[in-house]
């Protein structure tokens, strides 16, 4: 607990720090497929990427990424591609593809977002329709858990159903049955009938970590809620969506592309005290570095040295735990309080490993670095960095007291937790707001 306080208040000074490399620009391009899930996987169904413009996406750890984008339905090339067949919200959904072409002509591409579209208004002023696409998570948090089928909460002999429960399972499994609908949906997935479920490849292997775990029947947790519970506990794991091509030679020519999980236990990404190489970011108020700006957060609004757990009950009969930290109060610390509740918890272990997560998070969220903002085709590429990732920040700003020697400045080692990517458009380069440890949106 103690080091997870510490690493969430405190920068770590380091000296002799890498350089941030040749200002040697990619030459990337984007692309954007549409694509529908009736098979319960990304399918593409145009020759042609659509045209958009104004295009921001952003992809997060344990959390849903957005796209927003734009067409103009007035342009007659546009209008010919029918977009109105090809940007159904709820049916359809957009898959970016991001293009590297080398000095000699080879091209590399990767899928940094795909997403399902859930509006698109116009505008009949502009002409315009505005899309906002969000990745897989969007629809776990529009799904239920309500046991396996068939539907109802008795048999005919008034006998309750089941509800779902594991008992000593690897919480990898775990992951791997909150990812099929057969096991936790009353709905199910019917033979011969389309699933209305987009495939999700999950974890392979084991974590090697057991636990204890049940939904009640007809409970109705947010399916999004649960994978988010299962990951955010003491000795959990991390994890978030990405895709990968399930038909065709590369991601530009794909005929279909299949989500997959991306989980790691005890953690995702390169770490930099495991001796792993890990990108730089640098930042220096004369205009030099790769980080054009840079944006920290200091706030203990939401810090609580003592969170009150609550389970499953009702009143007087209800589970309930105490997670407290009292050393703050020895320290000068004044005494903040929280609660945290989880109906679905009947197991007052897995409950206290909750309620000391959320307090443990709530030190993390206090001191930190909120984001910085990149050049994605400078060197560290986009494509070089993963979420999950360690990362050293180096930084002259002023927000700095001075040395003894006279200079400023630190570096933290902080960690990518997400990122909000601007493709290049006109006369604009691409640029990549990075997502740092401690900033976390669903």
């Amino acid at each position: 607990m103690t080091q997870a306080m510490l690493a969430g208040r405190e920068a770590l000074f380091l000296r002799d720090v890498a350089g941030a490399g040749p200002e040697e620009p990619q030459n990337v391009s984007y692309s954007y497929w549409p694509v529908f899930y009736l098979n319960g996987d990304p399918t593409v169904i145009s020759n042609v990427p659509l045209p958009l413009s104004g295009v921001q996406f952003s992809v997060l750890m344990r959390g849903v990424g957005e796209l927003r984008a734009s067409m103009q339905l007035a342009d007659p090339e546009i209008r010919a591609m029918n977009p109105w067949e090809k940007c159904v919200p709820r049916k359809t959904g957009i898959m970016v593809v991001r293009t590297v072409t080398r000095d000699d002509g080879y091209r590399e591409h990767t899928i940094p977002f795909g997403g399902i579209l859930w509006q698109a208004p116009v505008d009949p002023e502009t002409g315009r329709m505005n899309l906002v696409c969000q990745t897989v998570e969007s629809l776990w948090a529009r799904r239920l858990i309500t046991g396996p089928p068939p539907v109802g909460q008795r048999d005919s002999s008034g006998n309750l159903y089941p509800g779902v429960s594991w008992t000593q399972v690897d919480q990898f499994q775990i992951v791997r049955d909150l990812l099929n609908p057969a096991i936790w949906s009353q709905l199910g997935v019917i033979s011969g009938q389309f699933p209305a479920w987009i495939n999700v490849e999950g974890p392979g292997g084991n974590s090697g970590v057991l636990r204890d775990m049940s939904y009640k029947r007809g409970s109705e947790t947010s399916l999004l809620q649960a994978h988010q519970d299962r990951s955010k506990i003491i000795n959990g794991y991390e994890w978030y969506t990405s895709h990968r091509v399930l038909a065709g030679n590369d991601a530009y020519n794909a005929g279909s592309f299949r989500v997959q999980y991306v989980a790691g236990y005890p953690r995702l990404g390169r770490s930099y005290s495991g001796g792993q190489n890990v990108p730089t970011f640098t930042y220096r108020t004369d205009g030099r570095g790769n980080v054009r700006t840079i944006k920290p957060a200091y706030n203990s609004q939401n810090v609580s040295n003592v969170v009150w757990g609550t389970g499953s009950g009702f009143d007087d009969d209800a589970l309930r735990v105490l997670a407290k930290y009292p050393m703050d109060w020895t320290y000068g610390f004044l005494l903040t309080e929280a609660r945290f509740s989880n109906p679905d918890v009947s197991v007052q272990s897995t409950l206290q490993d909750q309620t000391n997560a959320r307090l443990i998070q709530s030190y993390a969220n206090e001191q930190y670095l909120e984001s910085l903002t990149v050049r994605g085709d400078l060197f560290p590429y986009f494509d070089s960095y993963a979420i999950g990732d360690d990362c050293l920040v180096d930084t002259d700003d002023w927000t700095w007291p001075d040395r003894p020697d006279g200079s400023r400045g630190a570096t933290y080692i902080t960690r990518i937790m997400g990122y909000r990517v601007t493709p290049p458009e006109g006369d604009q380069s691409e640029t990549v707001e990075i997502l740092t440890a401690g900033r976390e949106e669903a």
